[in-house]
């Protein structure tokens, strides 16, 4: 049984309202996503900032385009 991020996948979506501005959120895609071939961070590190554990979660941010606030999501992998 195969284990995917259900936002990754187009299965669910997510939407918050953003704590500073009441705009809402966007999901900017995986943190993962975010280092680069060149960043001094692997994915293990990535995931050790949230306290996440490889094949159980997928780190997102979310952010507000209104006012720059942003904050990581853990999503509950689910199973396929």
């Amino acid at each position: 049984m195969e284990r995917v991020c259900p936002l990754c996948n187009g299965l669910e979506s997510l939407s918050e309202v953003c704590p500073e501005c009441g705009a809402n959120c966007l999901d900017q895609g995986p943190v993962s996503g975010f280092a680069g071939l060149y960043s001094p961070y692997g994915e293990a590190d990535l995931l050790s900032f949230n306290g996440d554990h490889p094949g159980r979660h997928c780190t997102h941010l979310l952010s507000c385009p209104r006012c720059g606030w942003d904050r990581r999501v853990s999503i509950n992998l689910a199973s396929v």
